[in-house]
């Protein structure tokens, strides 16, 4: 009997550097460096406060708390509006990331099945990937001088 994975259609760029992000490490002036969601949201104004979030122990909501659960749902808004998405594929332990045109993305989990209707680009797919890329600072993969279709696994 084989091992079972999860299988991810998309259009966009696929990186096979294992472990890396595609915008580079973590460093002390971009403290979310290895969360793409956050990167973005701090790229467009939406930094995490910088105050502590508060006493969990007693339940009372705090001023500090507000703030964190504000910037929480700010963030949440921002990610869910942008038309690209980062994810990974392989495995937990050797996670390699993707960059996808987020209506394009299809997910087969283990083995069940996924109907694909088009592998037609969306139009002005290439642009917002680019667009995206540029504003994260993130360089195309070595040999993928433009998006394409990508069919990957993911064993988590």
């Amino acid at each position: 009997m084989g091992q079972s994975t999860d299988a991810i259609l998309f259009y966009g760029y696929a990186y096979d550097d294992d472990g890396a992000t595609p915008w580079g490490s973590s460093n002390d002036e971009e403290p979310d460096d290895e969360d793409w969601e956050a990167r973005y949201a701090r790229l467009r104004g939406e930094a995490e406060p910088d105050v502590p979030y508060g006493d969990e122990k007693s339940g009372v909501m705090t001023p500090a708390r507000e703030l964190h659960q504000a910037h929480w749902a700010r963030k949440r808004a921002l990610v869910a509006a942008c038309p690209v998405e980062v994810g990974t594929h392989c495995s937990g332990e050797c996670p390699m990331y993707y960059i996808a045109k987020r209506s394009t993305v299809t997910l087969a989990r283990r083995g069940g099945p996924a109907r694909i209707l088009s592998l037609s680009a969306p139009v002005g797919a290439d642009e917002e990937l680019h667009a995206f890329m540029t504003e994260m600072g993130i360089a195309k993969p070595p040999g993928q001088e433009a998006p394409g279709w990508w069919l990957v696994s993911d064993w988590n």
